[in-house]
């Protein structure tokens, strides 16, 4: 009786498989933190009022409150220290939520940082912005020891009740399992082709 390739050196490549395969789980399933940020809403207020000078001259005829509400999130599974969200410019009132500590400092080209010990895994921090007449800031740069901040859109998203997302973390783990097994299935059915 002849004995296939793939019978003849199964053991061999189930071994490599297993190193291959444990390598890349190793890499990629390793706790790290991964923060990214957004700007979750930003709106101009234009008021009915005019600008005024201290002499009384109208400068504009309206007036204008920028508000701006950024989000910095380490979607990561490991905690991210030493976190910076670093601007432009030091915005006119900023206030940090939830309230935590953190520090202000700003750079010799009047960069402002805004510095958080760390982010646990999935913990978020909202830094609102508000300048009345004058722009707001932007971003230069979000970091933390272990990354660098990306930038994701964001939107809103409806709530779904506990019921509806265990039924749909249910029909996903059926769904993996039917497919390692299927995957099983194919790979014992191509042993047996004869070459």
């Amino acid at each position: 009786m002849e004995m296939t390739w793939a019978a003849e050196y199964a053991k061999e490549i189930v071994s490599v498989g297993a190193v291959i395969l444990g390598f890349a789980l190793n890499h990629f399933l390793r706790p790290r933190a991964k923060l990214v940020y957004s700007i979750g809403h930003a709106f101009t207020f234009l008021i009915d009022q005019p600008l005024l000078d201290q002499e009384g001259k109208q400068i504009a005829p309206k007036q204008s409150v920028n508000t701006a509400s950024i989000i910095v999130k380490n979607e990561g599974v490991a905690s991210a220290t030493d976190v910076e969200v670093t601007f432009n410019w030091k915005p006119g009132v900023m206030n940090v939520w939830p309230a935590r500590h953190y520090e202000e400092v700003n750079s010799a080209s009047d960069r402002h940082t805004v510095k958080f010990c760390s982010l646990a895994p999935k913990e978020s921090v909202g830094i609102e912005l508000f300048a009345i007449n004058a722009p707001l800031p932007g971003i230069t740069a979000v970091r933390s020891e272990q990354s660098s901040g990306v930038a994701k859109d964001m939107a809103m998203m409806p709530v779904h009740s506990n019921t509806k997302l265990a039924l749909f973390g249910a029909l996903i783990l059926l769904g993996a399992v039917a497919a390692i097994y299927l995957s099983i299935t194919a790979i014992q059915w191509l042993a047996r082709i004869p070459y």
